[in-house]
């Protein structure tokens, strides 16, 4: 029933759906453009203020205003197209900043007074906040403020040659003396962002100090992304941007990236010119009436199946209680030569129990009489005869020399004699009484199982 309820759902779903498909027609193509946020941009100056608050994490921490400036006028000589960076304490204070004479003044660009990490963008400037940590805990910020200008991809593009140009700086003592350990250190305080599709450091001997693939790090560079990039002719969606490394002004290695930018898309809309539905073939809308028609069809397949099993179940039925009859009837007629066997069984173990008591018997009888032999008193006459018998022994005896015991020895044997053979009939009599009893379980047993067969 299931089956056929299944089968006519998807016949009348494809059905409703092809029928959909051809009332649809052909439709007009239009463009949707959709540009990016600036919002969207802000990513490589993050990373940018995220490299700036590992590096002045010491001089902000000791309080050094002097070690923080040398440190920073470094920094900021590699960097273009800001509005304004500043460090400040953690109650807003500025420790440092792009804008002169604003130093111990309380920074106001960033309005919203709140712990941790963050972006602002409005109708002219973005920026970004990133905490300096010592130990877990802020310790100051790191405030970068940019123009809108003249398109995210611009703005993009810029942060992310920024955050290269400090991070290869950064990096000069640690790439020279190859320590891979202390770049991954640095590297994995860095959050890793979302277009920021590849980043590879590489000493001058192309050794691979670190990649976004760690299990290159330690390798030499031979065929890779870079490569590919660099003969390539670019893209309007991803851009690639190579930074040398230099420390003490000889050059000991590059930092290599790759970024997609938030570029405009153009998405292809359109409306159907002909048909009965005015709606999209894949909408929501459509895929209810191939869905309708799925459950309605399902439904009369179920009705028709179970019509068909009605009518095929009485013959169904009248097969099965044939073949279930002539089981029965076999069943029977088995039951009938078992209960035969055991009926004969069981007069055959009565007889054999009637002729062992029998046996019994007679044995119980003759143990009586030598029992009664043995205890019977001797008579007169026997002991007169006894008597006589003994003085003519004991005469012969006297005369021939021999021992008077011999005749007492004589009777002690008759008695041991006639003792052996009680004690042997005794036990005849106790074996045949097992005999018996085993008889006569085997019977109890056997009539237990016809009473099983009689029911």
């Amino acid at each position: 029933m299931i089956k056929r309820g299944l089968l006519f759902g998807v016949i009348g779903a494809l059905i409703s759906f092809g029928s959909i498909f051809f009332f649809v027609g052909p439709e007009t193509t239009e463009k949707e453009i959709i540009k990016p946020s600036f919002k969207a941009s802000l990513n490589g100056w993050t990373s940018l203020g995220e490299i700036l608050s590992i590096k002045v994490e010491e001089p902000v921490y000791l309080d050094d205003d002097l070690f923080l400036s040398i440190l920073m006028e470094e920094f900021i000589k590699g960097i273009s197209d800001y509005e304004r960076i500043t460090i400040t304490r953690p109650n807003n204070s500025i420790f440092w900043d792009t804008e002169l004479g604003s130093i111990d003044s309380k920074y106001k660009d960033w309005t919203v007074p709140e712990v941790g990490k963050g972006s602002l963008t409005s109708d002219s400037t973005s920026m970004s906040k990133t905490p300096i940590k010592e130990e877990g805990r802020d310790i100051g910020y790191v405030y970068i403020k940019v123009e809108n200008k003249p398109n995210p991809e611009r703005v993009s593009l810029s942060g992310w040659k920024n955050f290269a140009a400090v991070l290869s700086y950064s990096l000069g003592e640690e790439v020279a003396s190859k320590n891979s350990s202390e770049i991954s250190e640095i590297m994995s305080k860095i959050p890793r962002k979302n277009d920021l599709l590849h980043l590879t450091i590489l000493a001058e001997d192309n050794t691979i100090l670190w990649d976004m693939d760690e299990t290159l790090i330690g390798q030499k560079y031979k065929n890779g992304w870079i490569g590919e990039w660099e003969s390539s002719k670019g893209s309007k969606e991803k851009v690639y941007i190579p930074v040398p490394i230099e420390f003490q002004g000889e050059k000991k290695g590059e930092t290599h990236l790759l970024v997609s930018l938030p570029v405009t898309e153009e998405i292809a809309t359109g409306k159907p010119l002909l048909g009965i539905f005015p709606i999209r073939l894949f909408s929501t809308k459509a895929l209810v009436y191939p869905i309708v028609s799925f459950v309605l069809l399902f439904l009369v397949g179920g009705l028709q199946s179970r019509r068909t099993a009605t009518v095929e179940a009485p013959e169904k039925a009248d097969a099965t209680q044939v073949k279930e009859k002539r089981v029965l009837e076999a069943a029977i007629e088995e039951l009938k030569k078992d209960q035969e066997r055991l009926e004969n069984k069981r007069i055959e173990l009565t007889s054999e129990i009637a002729e062992k008591q029998k046996v019994k018997k007679d044995l119980e009888s003759d143990i009586k009489i030598f029992e009664k032999t043995k205890e019977a008193p001797v008579e007169e006459t026997e002991i007169e005869a006894f008597s006589g018998e003994k003085e003519e022994k004991m005469l012969f005896d006297n005369l021939f020399g021999e021992d008077e015991g011999e005749a007492s020895s004589e009777r002690a044997k008759e008695e041991l004699n006639l003792t052996q053979r009680i004690v042997g009939k005794r036990r005849e009599e106790i074996a045949l009484s097992a005999r018996v009893e085993a008889k006569r379980k085997e019977l109890i047993e056997l009539e237990r199982k016809i009473d099983e067969a009689k029911g």
